[in-house]
C-alpha cells in the first residue's frame, strides 16, 4: 500500500548529498530542501489536526452505525462539530448480528485507516433470519464502498446449509472445473457483485463455513491486495474451494490451522502458484488431501516456510522439480509403530532445504515407534540436500530413555553441511549438535596443559558421558597427541602461544582455535575476521591457509581455560564466533 503522505526524511536528503553535481548547486539544492523541510514542519503544526480528521457530510451516520454495531470510533473532537479520525488505532468490531437494514445507511464516510476491523457475525438477535442477515451485511459493505484495514477478520459466519435462490447463482463457480472457471474468470471475478473494495495486509477466517463464504466472499474486491491469509479454528470447513471466489493480486502466505473437518486443500490459489512465499497446513485431518494438480502447484516452485503433514509431504515430495526449495520445512510426523513405512520412503529427487523441523507425535498413545535416531538421519541424508538447521520437536515424549542422560548427538558422517541440530523434548531439556572434528578453544595459558596430554583423560569420560552417538562411536577429538606443537603459530598473524601468554590480558586474544585434522592454530581475533571476510564475500567455508581442511564450528565446541585457582579444564561449551 502506497504512503499518501510523504515528506523527506534525514535519509533522503543524504542520498541527495551524495550526487555527482558541482558542490556548489549541491550546496545550493540543500539549502533549499532544509528551508522547504522548516516551512512544512511549522505548516504541519498548524495543519496536524486538518490533515488527521475527516470532512463528510456521513459524519452522524457513520458514527451512529459504529455505536449500533458495538464499536465506538475515534472522534476529532473541535468547538464547531466532531469529526472522524482518519487513523482508526483501536480495535473495531461490527457485530452484524445486532443490526437490521433500517440502521445501515446507504452511505458511510470513507477515508479511515483502521488497525484492525472484525465482521463478527455471531448470534446477538433472535429476530433476524439468515436471509435478512445477508442483506443486511451485503447492505454494510455497500455503505462501507471501500475498506482500509491492517487485519480484517470474518468471524462467526457459520450457516450449515445449501445457499438458496439468488445466493447460489453466486456460488456456481464452485459447481465447475478449474478449466471452466478459469474461462470466466475475467467475467465473474471483477464483476459488479464486488460491492466491497478491501484493502488489507492480513486477512483472517474464524469459526466460518464454507456456505457462508461461498455467499461473503464475491462480495469482495481484493484485486489491489497481497495478503497473509489465516484460516483458523474453522471446524466446519471441509474444503478450500471457496477461496476460489478470491481475486487478490497474490497471497504472501497461507496459513491453515485446527480445521478438523478438512478433507480436501484443492484451491486455484494454489494450483496457480499465486500463494507466494509460505504455506502451513496444521492439526487437520490425517486423511487430508490434493489433488495432482494442487500438489504439483505446490511442488514447483520455492518457499521460504512450508508446514505439512507427513502424508501431504509424500504426495508434494513425489511431484518435486528443479524449481523446488525450501529455506523452512515442517513436517508433523506420527511417530508410531503403524506409520513406520513412512521412514523407509525414497523419492526420485532429493529435496532442497535449509532449516527442517520434524515433529514427532503419538496423541492416541499408539505403539511407539520402533525407529531409532539414526534410522531418522538416514532417512534426511537421502532426501533431503543442503540442510544447514534440523530441529526434532518431541511432542509426546517419544525418544529414547537414554537421550535423557545426554546433552550432544554425534551425527557424524551424515549431513556434512549441518551446522546446528536441536532435539527439544517436553519439559524444556534440548541435544544439541556435537561435531567431529570441530575446532578446539584453547585459552593461551592452558595450551601447555593440554599439549602435554594432562587433560586428555579428562576429556575421554566428559565426552563419553556427554555425547550420544547414533552409531556408538566414541569421541576421540580434542585428545592432544604427540605430534602437536608445543608452541605453535598463528597461520594468520604468525605469532606464537608463547607471544600470546606474554601479552596483557586486555590485548590477549580469549582462544586460540586448534584446527583439525592437522591440528594447525589460529588466534581468535583472525579466526573471526576471516569468518567476516568470508561472509561479505559470499558465504564461502571457512578453511585452514595452511592445509585447506574445512573449518568446523558448529557452535557448541570443545574449550580448554584455567580455573581461578591456575587449573585447566575442559569443558563442552556454546562458543558464538561472530561475537
Amino acid at each position: 500500500m502506497k504512503c499518501l503522505w510523504y515528506r523527506p526524511t534525514g535519509k533522503v536528503v543524504e542520498t541527495l548529498a551524495k550526487c555527482t553535481w558541482p558542490t556548489v548547486l549541491r550546496k545550493a539544492f540543500l539549502l533549499l530542501t532544509a528551508t522547504v523541510l522548516v516551512a512544512a514542519s511549522l505548516d504541519s503544526d498548524k495543519k496536524g489536526t486538518e490533515d488527521s480528521c475527516l470532512d463528510s457530510p456521513y459524519t452522524k451516520q457513520t458514527i451512529s452505525f459504529f455505536e449500533k454495531a458495538g464499536s465506538a470510533l475515534t472522534i476529532c473532537a473541535q468547538q464547531d462539530c466532531s469529526r472522524l479520525a482518519k487513523s482508526q488505532v483501536n480495535k473495531i468490531t461490527i457485530y452484524l448480528r445486532n443490526l437490521t437494514l433500517e440502521s445501515v445507511p446507504d452511505q458511510m464516510t470513507e477515508g479511515m485507516a483502521f488497525t484492525r476491523l472484525i465482521f463478527n457475525n455471531g448470534a446477538k438477535s433472535s429476530q433476524s433470519t439468515e436471509v435478512s442477515n445477508r442483506e443486511v451485511v451485503k447492505k454494510v459493505f455497500k455503505a462501507l464502498g471501500t475498506l482500509v484495514t491492517f487485519k480484517l477478520t470474518f468471524f462467526k459466519f457459520t450457516e450449515d446449509t445449501e445457499p438458496c435462490s439468488d445466493v447460489a447463482a453466486d456460488t456456481a463457480g464452485l459447481k465447475k472445473t478449474t478449466a471452466e472457471f478459469l474461462m470466466e474468470e475475467s467475467g465473474t471475478r471483477t464483476g459488479t457483485s464486488r460491492i466491497l473494495k478491501a484493502v488489507t495486509t492480513h486477512l483472517y477466517f474464524r469459526a466460518v463455513s464454507d456456505y457462508s463464504m461461498d455467499w461473503v466472499l464475491p462480495c469482495l474486491d481484493l484485486s489491489e491486495c497481497i495478503f497473509h491469509l489465516y484460516i483458523h479454528e474453522v471446524p466446519a470447513i471441509k474444503s478450500l474451494l471457496f477461496l476460489d471466489h478470491l481475486n487478490p493480486k497474490g497471497v504472501f502466505a497461507l496459513w491453515v490451522y485446527n480445521a478438523k473437518e478438512l478433507k480436501n486443500l484443492d484451491c486455484t490459489l494454489l494450483k496457480r502458484q499465486q500463494v507466494l512465499n509460505g504455506l502451513e497446513v496444521c492439526k487437520t485431518p490425517e486423511d487430508l488431501f490434493g489433488s495432482t494438480e494442487t500438489l504439483r502447484g505446490i511442488a514447483g516452485k520455492s518457499w521460504r516456510s512450508l508446514a505439512l503433514d507427513a502424508k501431504l509431504w509424500k504426495g508434494v515430495a513425489h511431484q518435486i522439480t528443479n524449481s523446488f526449495a525450501v529455506k523452512e520445512l515442517a513436517i508433523t510426523v506420527s511417530f508410531t509403530l503403524d506409520s513406520d513405512r513412512f521412514w523407509g520412503k525414497v523419492y526420485r529427487m532429493q529435496a532442497s532445504v535449509k532449516t527442517l523441523k520434524l515433529r514427532l507425535i503419538n496423541p492416541n498413545d499408539s505403539p511407539k515407534s520402533k525407529k531409532t535416531l539414526k534410522d531418522l538421519m538416514e532417512w534426511i541424508a537421502r532426501c533431503f540436500v543442503d540442510v544447514t538447521a534440523l530441529w526434532f520437536i518431541d511432542a509426546h515424549n517419544q525418544c529414547p530413555p537414554e537421550f535423557l542422560t545426554y546433552h550432544h548427538i554425534s551425527i557424524d558422517p551424515l549431513l556434512p553441511n549441518l551446522k546446528h541440530l536441536h532435539y527439544k523434548l517436553v519439559g524444556g531439556k534440548v541435544l544439541q549438535l556435537y561435531r567431529a572434528g570441530s575446532t578446539l578453544w584453547i585459552s593461551p595459558e592452558a595450551y601447555s596443559s593440554w599439549a602435554q596430554g594432562g587433560l586428555n583423560r579428562s576429556i575421554a569420560k566428559i565426552c563419553k558421558k556427554a555425547i550420544f552417538s547414533i552409531y556408538g562411536t566414541q569421541c576421540m577429538s580434542f585428545r592432544a597427541t604427540a605430534w602437536f606443537s608445543p608452541n605453535p603459530g598463528c597461520f594468520v598473524c604468525q605469532k606464537t602461544v608463547s607471544e600470546f601468554t606474554q601479552m596483557i590480558p586486555m590485548d590477549r586474544p580469549r582462544y586460540i582455535g586448534i584446527v583439525y585434522k592437522k591440528g594447525h592454530a589460529a588466534c581468535w581475533t583472525c579466526l573471526a575476521n576471516l569468518l567476516r571476510e568470508k561472509q561479505k564475500a559470499g558465504g564461502e567455508p571457512l578453511c585452514c591457509l595452511l592445509c585447506g581442511d574445512k573449518i568446523v564450528h558448529s557452535g557448541f565446541n570443545g574449550v580448554i581455560r584455567n580455573s581461578v585457582n591456575g587449573i585447566s579444564f575442559f569443558v563442552l561449551s556454546w562458543v558464538d564466533l561472530e561475537i
